[in-house]
């Protein structure tokens, strides 16, 4: 992708991850399978487990929820934004790619914070699908396709990034003090299947 197509990519994301939030959205605390060889221990934070219809309004109102828990843990701007963008590039994909923005189908968010790492799970009820399948948009072949874009997004600005084995199910982890994100060859498009969770 060139520097311009880039900057205009990157400045789209920018504004719609910082659009304006509705009113919270009560989460109650749930239990969340804890990820050992992830490096984040999240075992002592605060757990929640949030269930919405395939909605943007109630996934832009989730965004907020989660990003003023984020907040109160001190964590800095550009560690917030890249948690606000990646938990709206998945929310998207599940509203609009698994579940068909079919609004009897609904999209279960799991998250935990702590002084150390975000952990968010974002599952929809869709069939799943093959990350590893998805179109590269820097590829030149690509530029002009629409898909793909929200799968590096969350690669390049999350620490870790994987997939159940349906494919219907991304957690994500942003640790405290994580350089990312990265671009160019650096982004990662790699993912990790976890054969041991699912939606």
């Amino acid at each position: 992708m060139g520097r311009a197509g880039t900057a205009q990519f990157r400045a789209g994301s920018s504004r719609r991850a910082n659009a304006a939030a509705g009113s919270r959205i009560a989460s109650e605390r749930a239990s969340i399978h804890d990820e050992p060889s992830s490096g984040a221990d999240l075992r002592s934070a605060t757990k929640h487990e949030v269930l919405i219809p395939s909605r943007r309004a109630e996934a832009t109102e989730l965004e907020q929820s989660v990003l003023t828990l984020v907040e109160s843990f001190g964590y800095s701007s550009h560690a917030c934004f890249a948690v606000r963008l990646a938990l709206e590039e998945a929310l998207n994909n599940a509203i609009t790619h698994g579940n068909a923005e079919d609004t009897s189908k609904s999209v279960r968010v799991r998250y935990a914070v702590d002084e150390r790492a975000v952990r968010i799970s974002v599952c929809d009820e869709g069939p799943g699908f093959e990350p590893e399948s998805v179109p590269d948009p820097r590829r030149g072949e690509n530029l002009e396709r629409p898909g793909g874009r929200g799968v590096l997004l969350i690669h390049a600005y999350m620490t870790r990034v994987r997939y159940n084995r349906r494919g219907n199910c991304v957690t994500m982890i942003k640790r405290r003090g994580c350089p990312r994100p990265q671009t160019g060859g650096e982004a990662g498009r790699g993912s990790v299947r976890d054969a041991g969770e699912s939606a």
